[in-house]
């Protein structure tokens, strides 16, 4: 979303809107907003944000959301593929995930450090607290996550996001790496949703309807 102080769009009661005006940024010209949204047992948060430059550029939206952790937490969010990373966190190599990381069922939370972007999400995390018999499941329109888990603390983060960090200086560019190139005018969407459940209870009704890790790329001439 870019950083700046947001603005609430009174015009919309509910959902409830954020709105960011960047428009006289350089070389990122950009209108932005940020939705929120309760169905049900679903929290649904909506980005959006267009190009108002003069200049076709590389995009990426996300979210980066902390939750808790506790000794028995578990994640499951199965990916292809995972970006090693140097001294400084950014990305360097892109190898396969390692099984400790696969998370193809769940599994509990790496004891090391953990600040890795992961390729090939499918869209679709659960993350539990056994403990808690709670469970947290979470549908994305895009094809990363990034897995922030610093040893020894009580949270951790599991952003959703277009691309890895630092995209647009990695080989071939942001656009090789999950970045969209907007046209002047042009504008990208990305909806989030968080599902809060009594463990057992998402497996009972089945996979939601929504379709998972395909990205669905809106263009508008102007943020509605």
């Amino acid at each position: 979303m870019g950083r700046g102080v947001g603005e609430l769009d009174a015009r919309v009661p509910y959902p409830v809107r954020l709105t960011l005006d960047r428009r006289n940024g350089a070389p990122y010209s950009y209108l932005a907003s940020q939705s929120f949204t309760l169905e049900a047992s679903a929290l649904v948060v909506t980005l959006f944000i267009e190009n108002t430059g003069r200049d076709a550029l590389p995009f990426g939206l996300g979210l980066h959301p902390f939750l808790t952790r506790e000794a028995d937490t578990e994640l499951s969010a199965a990916a292809g593929g995972l970006w090693l990373c140097g001294d400084d966190f950014l990305p360097i190599r892109h190898v396969s995930v390692p099984p400790a990381w696969q998370f193809g069922v769940a599994y509990p939370m790496p004891a090391a450090m953990v600040n890795n972007a992961l390729t090939g999400w499918s869209g679709r995390t659960s993350v539990m607290w056994p403990k808690r018999w709670l469970s947290l499941t979470i549908c994305a329109d895009t094809d990363y996550y990034v897995l922030y888990a610093p040893a020894g603390q009580n949270f951790f983060c599991f952003e959703l996001v277009d691309h890895p960090i630092n995209a647009v200086n990695l080989p071939g560019g942001g656009a090789a790496h999950g970045m969209t190139v907007l046209a002047p005018g042009e504008g990208l969407t990305r909806e989030f949703s968080f599902t809060v459940e009594r463990s057992g209870e998402a497996k009972r009704r089945g996979r939601p309807k929504q379709p998972a890790g395909q990205k669905a790329r809106k263009t508008a001439a102007a943020v509605r």
